[in-house]
């Protein structure tokens, strides 16, 4: 299967990640986001979501571990959140609405797809869904949700800085001793951790969701004859134009394809480092890898389009809350608290 064109790959294999296999997912269980296999494999890979899903309303939680597959979950719900906020979604709602009016005449695997979209609708999140869901793991001014993260912001604004000075440091540094690298190991934990804590339960199953959700948006706006129809070079330029011509708003694709592919690399990356982060010596080996996958460049390129007020510090240290906070779906796949049983 080609690669949808217009689509960068490090969006779509950060929304994918959550299309590989799960894993066994009984009572208190979470389904477990595998990392691997090639971007074609993950684009056409698409497992039903797991019965446990919905009903399952009691988990297994570790407050003082940083998890890994929390992690990769939340580098999901991150991109996904800034294409919600670039209109994305709304948009593909809104052709296939237009589609199904007779509005907009198409043939062939146009016209598929955009049957294909309306079908699912019942099995994909609502907006106030996902809307609920980013606000409890991210925060931030998308949030519908009862406990939004409100320690997110300036944990990741506290973490860009520690890196940045890491970055400015370095090469003045006259010993092998890394000025700055505790900084950093301390901003990270503190991130990831908090993260972490609130990417149990139902956060796993939409990210899983939202993966789909994103591919089927993508092949839609991406057809050719879909593009053609309004003139458009790419699923991007179609997405302002239609954003703005025929929804009233405003969509900066370039900004929030930075934030989507940035954020969710950094968050990426804190769940593979996991292990030296939960350690009071892991500083060496964390600035190792920071410099291994060039992590500063992501924490560039988002200082770079994120704002003053989305980078504000707070007065005081944030401290990061080890309580676990998460959401499960009923049965009726509705949102609601989970029960949650800690372990050491």
């Amino acid at each position: 299967m080609p690669i949808l064109p217009g689509m960068r790959l490090s969006i779509l294999a950060a929304a994918c990640a959550a299309l590989s296999t799960f894993g066994a997912t009984p009572a208190r269980a979470q389904p477990e986001l595998k990392q691997g296999g090639s971007l074609a494999q993950l684009l056409v890979t698409t497992p039903p979501i797991p019965k446990g899903a919905f009903g399952t309303l009691s988990i297994d939680a570790t407050p003082e571990r940083i998890v890994k597959r929390n992690l990769e979950a939340a580098a999901v719900l991150y991109s996904a959140a800034a294409l919600e906020e670039m209109q994305l979604f709304a948009v593909a709602d809104h052709l296939a609405d237009k589609f199904v009016k007779g509005l907009l005449p198409l043939r062939g695997s146009a016209a598929d797809n955009m049957n294909q979209w309306v079908r699912n609708s019942s099995d994909r999140l609502t907006e106030q869904e996902r809307r609920s869901i980013y606000g409890h793991v991210l925060g931030g001014t998308q949030s519908s949700a009862a406990s939004p993260n409100a320690e997110f912001a300036s944990l990741l604004a506290r973490f860009l800085a520690s890196v940045s000075d890491y970055e400015r440091q370095a090469p003045l540094a006259k010993t092998k001793k890394r000025p700055g690298a505790e900084q950093v190991h301390q901003a990270a934990r503190d991130l990831a951790l908090n993260v972490s804590n609130r990417t149990y339960g139902a956060s796993h199953f939409a990210a899983a969701m939202l993966a789909r959700h994103i591919r089927a948006a993508a092949q839609l706006l991406s057809d050719p004859a879909v593009l053609g129809a309004f003139g458009a070079k790419d699923m991007w330029q179609l997405v302002e134009q239609v954003s703005k011509k025929e929804l009233g708003k405003t969509a900066n694709t370039a900004r929030q394809r930075t934030i989507a592919e940035s954020g969710a690399s950094i968050l990426n990356w804190l769940g593979q480092v996991s292990q030296p982060l939960g350690t009071s010596g892991g500083a060496a080996a964390v600035a190792d890898s920071m410099t291994e996958a060039r992590v500063s460049k992501a924490v560039g390129r988002l200082n770079r389009v994120l704002t003053s007020k989305q980078k504000l510090l707070s007065a005081e240290a944030t401290k990061t809350a080890t309580q676990v906070r998460a959401l499960c779906f009923d049965k009726q796949r509705r949102l609601v608290a989970c029960q949650v049983k800690l372990k050491k």
